[in-house]
């Protein structure tokens, strides 16, 4: 099959035996039935990121007139192992933007490092970026924010970046995080740097794995890999030098890793129906 979009926004057209899906993605396919007619065939879904404790899924692909209900005679696809992140991140690199998209801003008027950690808060596991974890108050924000409630959330904005001698690989010296409910308050119209960096979780030699969503807004994915953001790792952008487009993205956030990885993504702010 091949995938042509992703989550709203055309790809560069890639052919692929399976999907790497997560919660809250979408892709439209292609498919070419071109197989005998006179058999049916399984389509499998399984459990990424998690060890299953159930069978995969199974549902069938009929080829009329065949009955529907005629078993098919090749047994089902086999899945790629929960854990092999390796396969997610090659899936992963053929999601490039549709040639012709627009550039990316060539420069940034804000970033943002978001460390995404576990921790404990009062003896509970709690998930936490730049050591806070979030709580969200009574009263939406938006309202809060168009009727000048200031005393409905946190006032204080959270950190912008996290201690730089953090080591991502090992379990955090300080296990413990705080809640909180502030927010980052950006102007209308400028280019921000979202840098999503993971980290080693509680248990050693353990990390985590989750899509991540940017609401409303299209963005460019301009790099990611292993281990811990550098300002180094911007050499390898290419912001000029890409005429295909192929680091643009309009995707959710995803990071899929082993013990510790990065991606960074730029966007422009801007009035949106889903702020």
């Amino acid at each position: 099959m091949v995938v042509v979009e992703a989550d709203g926004n055309y790809v560069q057209p890639f052919a692929v035996d399976e999907l790497d899906i997560y919660s809250g993605e979408t892709y439209s396919v292609l498919l070419t039935t071109n197989q005998q007619a006179s058999n049916n065939y399984w389509v499998s879904a399984s459990v990424r990121g998690r060890e299953p404790h159930t069978p995969q899924g199974l549902a069938v692909l009929n080829y009329l007139p065949t009955t529907a209900s005629k078993i098919p005679v090749s047994p089902p696809p086999v899945a790629p192992l929960w854990n092999n992140y390796t396969h997610s991140k090659l899936f992963t690199s053929k999601i490039v933007a549709l040639m012709g998209s627009p550039r990316p801003p060539p420069t940034y008027y804000r970033r943002i490092v978001l460390l995404n950690t576990q921790n404990y808060i009062k003896g509970y596991k709690k998930w936490a970026i730049n050591n806070i974890s979030l709580t969200l108050p009574s009263t939406p924000y938006l309202g809060s924010i168009k009727y000048g409630l200031n005393s409905a959330f946190d006032q204080t904005s959270p950190p912008d970046y996290y201690p730089m001698d953090y080591n991502v690989m090992v379990q955090a010296p300080n296990q413990n995080a705080t809640y909180g409910s502030g927010v980052y308050m950006l102007e209308l119209n400028s280019t921000v740097d979202l840098i999503l960096q993971n980290a080693n979780a509680l248990d050693k030699n353990v990390s985590e794995i989750h899509p991540w969503h940017l609401h409303g807004h299209n963005f460019w994915v301009l790099g990611y890999g292993e281990g811990k953001f550098t300002v180094k790792d911007e050499r390898s952008f290419q912001l000029e030098e890409s005429p295909t487009e192929e680091h643009r993205s309009d995707l959710p956030l995803r990071v899929d890793c082993t013990e510790a990885s990065t991606v960074l993504a730029r966007y422009r702010t801007r009035l949106s129906p889903a702020v």
